[in-house]
């Protein structure tokens, strides 16, 4: 299924990956979803579909390598600049959401993810990715 998008979530809590998997799926249900438990997996999973990641959602706080160090890892790599990143964490002070804009993050969501804020990311971000894969 040529048009079909693929997201990453990356979260070292399960729960949170589906929260977010599920807030995705009702919006694009035939998206394909693959998870991660943190920076490092997620890494390697973008390496190993490279070119067929849309679109990633990364917790920050995660052992090994944070959310951070991923969004600071894929922007240093050119086919990785464009990759939209969208940050979801229960941090919600200032500093860390300007910290994950500057890295190169194109959004960023507080858990519990609101429905309200996950439809701000969707119009901004998800759905033009939609009208480009489904444009003749």
């Amino acid at each position: 299924m040529k048009n079909r998008l693929t997201a990453l979530v990356v979260d070292d809590m399960k729960g949170a990956r589906k929260e977010i998997s599920n807030f995705l799926l009702q919006y694009i249900p035939d998206l394909r979803i693959l998870e991660a438990e943190d920076g490092i997996d997620g890494y390697a999973l973008i390496q190993r579909y490279i070119g067929h990641i849309d679109m990633v959602f990364t917790d920050i706080n995660m052992p090994q390598v944070s959310g951070l160090k991923l969004i600071k890892i894929l922007r240093e790599v050119e086919s990785f600049k464009n990759l939209p990143i969208i940050v979801i964490s229960i941090l919600n002070a200032r500093e860390e959401i300007d910290k994950a804009l500057w890295l190169g993050a194109n959004g960023y969501l507080t858990k519990p993810v609101k429905k309200e804020d996950f439809e701000i990311i969707y119009a901004a971000i998800i759905e033009p990715m939609l009208r480009d894969k489904h444009a003749p």
